[in-house]
């Protein structure tokens, strides 16, 4: 059957494996979409659309839809036709999802699986490529839905999409018109609204300029015979669109360009956006929001306006505007993001490739005039907005970017509670350190409006620079502090960083995997610290010494003092080994006391390196997103037991030339504790024989397990002080245990 449907993929999709848990600063903004409706959120990698809910976790995602092979497919073009639904306490029911590729061919995901579209009829069309789809409306006669699809060339149709018996059917309307049929029958209204001068240009205009679009607005059907109603626009021109209740192509109610909407003393540039809202809940009145470009009449600049006309009816165009307020700089693309729900609208424009202006506007009812807030520069790029309002005056802006969702608790005039509580913070450092306060108080909102504040006013590298200081400061002061009141000071600011938005807000800045690799790094070091503290208590003695040894006589000479110092500088607890690794040396070699000394020191070597390992473990499963995931060639393993492919890619301090040069080390320390007598003992051998294999193989996997999680390549490690080749590791023991 032509018109029937194929099934593609598995019944219920499973997670993919070795998948990034989050979004790479490198994955295009075309890969990745919104729908606020729906409160879902995904984006497309390798094959897969990865489904998020909005507000929700980054990760894990609650679908991985698996698309066909050698299909293209835009994030604009993946319409949800349902959310996710909750079905007991621990099981989701993941959403039904439609996808139109470049060709035009059709898939629809009924919750996980994927059955592939044959379409009906002569109207799909043919040499057009989809750029946008939405879900309008419910299918008019059975069970299904209606999808609106814009294309490359501006043009617009319907897709309707129904099910029968479990099968699948796509039937698409005609393209819809590009110039209104209307025109001539509003010819009198608009006599009456512009007077009786010549208005023979006006109807020249609007009868012979062809519409397109490049974006859309779903508006309800306002009357029983409507199914659903289409706000469009492009960079001159706005439209209505009204859908009769078939497959027919809507009508074109009315088109309007900018120059007529917007009058006075403004001369408008480029239509950014448009959206439609309610100008009171107990009226029932509907307005009309425009977002474009101009030159702004109080400061001679170009900027991006807000204004906000009356629209009584949807039947005819809208009434002349209110004042425009200044939302942002002149945008350099011609086109922007806005969303609004009560009395608040939001606005992000691009200021540049990288940055974005997003403003608050407070809307009182008419006839007073907006009330714009503060301008707030990011650094990120931005791909949607979704406004949850909270209150009044505050709300909570779902700002989704190509690095991940950010929620943003904003004031509508540029949060000044922290003024108000005398705090008033001027420097990186301060903001820093205020925002942590107030996080640490549960104020999470307060904590993200300033931390939003601080990036806008400061900018992205000087808060960089902040955080990293802030995390040194963390990991070595504080003396008096015990190690486990510290572990709890860095997960408090591990939490702050992620959920106050922080490396979101970072965007592309420079050096910021390295510090996120910095902060983990310093969880990690209190971690093998506390691990090195543990074999202190079991054998102080030898500890004290070698602690002596490691600090080189820079130490007071007082045993108590000495070890307090060590154990509060983290950062440099990795110099231990080295002295430690010398302990044996100080026993006599073939004696039972010190071959305990080097299984004692193989322990205290390894012990460090897994807590540490343990502990970047524990991070990345409560924040996917604090390290960078691995390449794709670090992912290959080459023995069928190998170390598991690691998740996030850690600093280098694991491979550090300390820790090098304990394992090599250890590794002749072990040589020299057994070595070979010239007159040949056979018991002897084969104790040797049997003994340094054993302790090889959990050094040598400790050590690949260090070197795979830091670097991407672990045959040889590169690191600050050259290259380190796992040449200790004997063919010998590389075997499937290892």
């Amino acid at each position: 059957d032509e018109a029937g449907a194929t099934t593609g993929a598995t019944a219920e999709p499973e997670m993919p494996e070795g998948l990034e848990p989050m979004v790479r600063p490198s994955t295009p903004v075309g890969s990745i979409s919104t729908d606020a409706r729906v409160g879902l959120w995904w984006y497309i990698h390798d094959s897969k659309i990865l489904l998020f809910q909005l507000p929700g976790p980054h990760w894990p995602p609650c679908g991985a839809l698996q698309l066909p092979e050698f299909s293209t497919l835009s994030a604009n073009c993946v319409a949800p036709l349902t959310t996710v639904v909750q079905q007991g306490s621990n099981t989701l029911r993941h959403p039904t999802v439609a996808a139109v590729y470049d060709d035009f061919q059709l898939s629809v995901f009924p919750h996980g699986r994927r059955v592939d579209l044959k379409p009906l009829g002569a109207n799909w069309p043919s040499g057009e490529v989809p750029i946008l789809v939405r879900t309008a409306a419910p299918h008019p006669s059975a069970v299904g839905v209606v999808l609106l699809v814009v294309t490359q060339s501006g043009r617009l149709l319907s897709i309707f999409l129904s099910q029968t018996s479990g099968s699948f059917e796509a039937e698409a309307s005609r393209l819809w018109p590009m110039v209104s049929e209307h025109c001539l029958k509003n010819f009198f209204k608009r006599i009456r609204r512009y007077g009786f001068g010549d208005v023979s240009q006006d109807r020249q205009s609007l009868e012979d300029a062809q519409f397109l679009a490049h974006h859309i607005e779903i508006l309800p059907a306002p009357r029983r015979g409507t199914l659903f109603e289409v706000l469009a626009w492009g960079e001159e021109h706005l439209a209505l669109y009204s859908h009769p209740r078939s497959v027919a192509s809507a009508d074109l109610m009315w088109v309007c360009s900018l120059a007529q909407l917007v009058t006075g003393d403004v001369m408008p540039g480029r239509l950014l956006s448009a959206c439609c809202c309610w100008d009171c809940e107990a009226s029932r009145t509907e307005s009309l929001l425009l977002l474009f470009s101009c030159e702004d009449p109080s400061t001679r600049r170009q900027s991006a306006m807000l204004t906000r006309l009356a629209l009584p009816s949807r039947a005819a165009s809208p009434l002349e505007p209110s004042t425009a307020v200044a939302v942002g700089p002149n945008p350099v693309l011609p086109r922007g993001l806005m969303t609004a729900c009560g009395d608040t609208a939001v606005t992000a424009v691009q200021v540049d490739n990288e940055r974005f202006c997003i403003c608050m506007v407070n809307m009182p009812p008419r006839p007073a005039g907006l009330e714009a807030g503060v301008q707030q520069i990011v650094e990120f790029g931005i791909v949607g907005l979704s406004l949850l309002p909270e209150g009044v005056s505050v709300g909570h802006i779902q700002v989704l970017t190509p690095h991940g969702l950010l929620s943003c608790p904003q004031d509508m005039f540029g949060g000044d509670k922290e003024l108000k509580q005398g705090k008033n913070p001027s420097t990186a450092d301060a903001f820093v350190q205020v925002a942590s306060e107030f996080f640490d108080a549960g104020q999470e909102d307060q904590a993200s409006s300033l931390c939003g504040r601080a990036f806008s006013q400061l900018g992205a590298q000087a808060m960089l620079g902040a955080v990293e200081r802030r995390t040194q400061h963390l990991l070595d002061s504080g003396g008096e502090s015990s190690l486990s009141e510290k572990a709890k000071a860095l997960e408090d600011w591990l939490r702050f960083l992620h959920k106050a938005g922080v490396w979101i807000r970072m965007g592309n800045a420079p050096n910021i995997t390295a510090a996120q690799q910095k902060v983990v790094e310093a969880c990690e070091r209190v971690a093998a610290l506390q691990q090195m503290r543990e074999y202190h208590d079991l054998e102080p003695d030898v500890f004290a010494s070698s602690i002596h040894h490691a600090l080189d006589g820079q130490g007071s000479g007082k045993s108590d003092e000495e070890i307090q110092e060590f154990y509060s500088r983290p950062s440099e607890c990795e110099r231990l080994l080295p002295s430690l690794a010398q302990y044996p040396r100080t026993l006599p070699f073939g004696s039972g006391g010190a071959w305990d000394a080097v299984v004692f020191v193989h322990g205290v070597v390894c012990g460090f390196l897994d807590a540490a390992l343990e502990r970047r473990g524990h991070v990345l499963k409560t924040h996917p997103t604090s390290l960078p995931p691995p390449e794709s060639h670090q992912l290959q393993r080459y023995w069928p037991k190998s170390v598991e492919p690691v998740t996030g890619v850690g600093s280098g301090w694991l491979m550090s030339s300390s820790i090098q040069r304990a394992l090599e080390d250890i590794r002749t320390l072990s040589l020299d504790v057994l070595p070979v007598p010239k007159q040949r003992l056979p018991l002897l051998d084969a104790q040797a024989t049997t003994a340094l294999p054993t302790l090889a193989r959990k050094n040598i996997k400790t050590a690949r397990r260090s070197a795979g999680s830091s670097f991407d390549h672990w045959h040889v490690v590169q690191c600050g002080s050259g290259c380190f080749p796992l040449a200790f590791c004997r063919p010998g023991c590389f075997d499937d245990n290892c």
